[in-house]
């Protein structure tokens, strides 16, 4: 791995006497309006970057299935609302995330009985007896 070469530390003076430093362009000589910009743009691809990777998981597990791709493609205010808070939870204390894993599992287990549920009483139909 190569050493990068030691600087001064010292500021060069930019336009109007505002120190710079060199390197990359920044669009704006304000650092909160950098940031403003740097924010959205993150937010912006990782939101592309999520919802690219929802489509993709949806068609390769049900590739035929409409209702799959609405919930994707057609996903509410209310929803959208929803899944940010308990992302937002999750993010900010091991507590939240703890709470949003706790019900995340037990949404799974419930999703599983009832299937279980469907399958048993699919079972029985057929032969006519209980």
């Amino acid at each position: 791995m190569a050493r990068r070469k030691r600087t001064s530390g010292k500021k060069t003076e930019g336009e109007a006497g505002t120190p710079t430093r060199p390197g990359l362009p920044l669009p704006s000589p304000e650092a909160s309006t950098n940031l403003v910009i740097a924010d959205i743009v993150l937010r912006a691809a990782g939101g592309l970057l999520r919802d690219r990777l929802e489509k993709g998981l949806i068609t390769r597990h049900h590739d035929n299935d409409p209702k799959a791709h609405r919930l994707v493609d057609k996903r509410g205010v209310a929803a959208s609302a929803m899944l940010w808070g308990a992302s937002h939870l999750a993010r900010r204390s091991p507590i939240g995330l703890a709470v949003v894993a706790g019900g995340l599992a037990a949404k799974v287990f419930y999703d599983r009985g009832k299937r279980l549920e469907a399958q048993r009483k699919a079972k029985r139909r057929p032969g006519g007896e209980n």
